[in-house]
This record gives C-alpha cells, sequence and structure tokens, in this order.
C-alpha cells in the first residue's frame, strides 16, 4: 500500500468526467462540425420541395410564384424536328419569298412602273430660265436687291463706264418696276417704272440685247 496519501480536504475537488464540452474554442468548433451536415439536410429538403419531382421538366411554381422560372420544357425539346419559326422554306421574316418579295419576278425593292413617264412636262411656252429675257429680269433683280456688284456682271459694265458711275444712277431710286413686253432672238422688249425716293416715278421703254447671259446694249427712252 502507497504510503503517499490523498489529504482529506482534496476530496470531491475534482469534477467527475462528462461528454459534455466545457464552454470555450473548442466547444464551438465542435458544435460548428456537427450542425453543418444538418443544414445541409434542411437546405435540400427546401430545394427538393421547391423545384417539384423530377420529372425532367423545371417546376414554374416555386419560391417566388407561379410563373417566376420560363417553362423551357414547352417546345424546346429536341425531338429530331427543325423548329417551324426558323425553317428555311424559302421565306423571308416579313413574308415574302425568297429574293423575290414582291412574288412577281422583281428583286428591286423599287416597283417598276411601265405606265409612268417623265414627270417633266414639255411645254413649248414655258419660260426659259436661262434665256435672254431670264438675264434680263436678274439684272434688275439685282438692283431692286441693292446688289450691285451683280447687276454690274450682268450687263451694268457694259452700259456705264465705271462701276461707281453705275451705282450712284441708282442713289435716289426706290426700285425699278419691270415688265416684258416681248422677245426677239436676243433683243427684250420691256417697259420700267423707276420709282424714286420722293415718291415720283419715271417709266422708260425700249429694249435690252443679251449674249451668252450678259447684258450687252441696251436702248431705252423715257416713255409717256
Amino acid at each position: 500500500m502507497s504510503s503517499t496519501r490523498v489529504p482529506s480536504g482534496a476530496r470531491g475537488s475534482y469534477p467527475a468526467p462528462g461528454l459534455a464540452l466545457t464552454p470555450g474554442p473548442l466547444r464551438n468548433q465542435a458544435l460548428t462540425v456537427i450542425a453543418i451536415p444538418f443544414v445541409l439536410i434542411v437546405v435540400l429538403a427546401v430545394v427538393l420541395a421547391t423545384t417539384g419531382p423530377d420529372d425532367g421538366t423545371p417546376s414554374t411554381d416555386g419560391l417566388y410564384g407561379s410563373g417566376a422560372l420560363p417553362d423551357w420544357g414547352s417546345g424546346t425539346t429536341d425531338d429530331g424536328t427543325t423548329d417551324d419559326s426558323t425553317s428555311d422554306d424559302g421565306t423571308n421574316p416579313d413574308g415574302t419569298y425568297g429574293d423575290d418579295p414582291y412574288g412577281d419576278g422583281t428583286t428591286d425593292d423599287t416597283a417598276t412602273d411601265d405606265t409612268t413617264t417623265d414627270d417633266t412636262a414639255t411645254d413649248g411656252a414655258t419660260t426659259d430660265e436661262t434665256g435672254p429675257e431670264a438675264t434680263v429680269t436678274a439684272y434688275f433683280d439685282a438692283i431692286n436687291n441693292r446688289d450691285f456688284a451683280a447687276a454690274w456682271e450682268l450687263g451694268g459694265k457694259n452700259l456705264n463706264q465705271d462701276y461707281d458711275t453705275f451705282v450712284a444712277g441708282f442713289a435716289t431710286t426706290q426700285r425699278d418696276d419691270l415688265t416684258v413686253t416681248g422677245t426677239s432672238g436676243d433683243d427684250v422688249s420691256v417697259t420700267v417704272v423707276a420709282w424714286e425716293t420722293d415718291g415720283t416715278q419715271t417709266t422708260y421703254e425700249g429694249t435690252y440685247t443679251v449674249s451668252g447671259g450678259v447684258i450687252t446694249s441696251a436702248d431705252m427712252r423715257e416713255g409717256n
């Protein structure tokens, strides 16, 4: 028998061993390891309950209500047939056929009309916009617009010695009213009413001769 004796006061100071772990990091780690499988089982059960039976088609009634998931199973199974909406039956997306959108043998997007005629009608009485009359009209339009440089180039340079004298001749002119009374070849017969800035008016009659789109000479006299 050992001579070492346990002090009488030390009895009961050591708790009996048990399965429960004392609070601390070791206990927390053990509880975490034990809880993970249970959490996975619960999640798996929820997923199976919400996705419905495994019949090969995804359920559309799940956690977010009816229609929350697209119905991929409807009409998209590969049964070996070609999708009607993409089959090559010769039709274009707009319902036309192949390269013949009009079904009449034409391929140009612009429909042809054999009965159409030239939009510009020929009329012998139409005024020539580039002829002598047009030149004389443009000349007086430039004067009335005070565009004396343009009037000078249209023939003023052939009617006056210098540009300054030409411009000075219209210093008191408010406007010129032109009336073409006839045309014979390059000669244009006109009547011009010159309105002065003081309200008076003077009427001139005569002809302007035009060559190459420019007035080359004038024979004007004061009328009644």
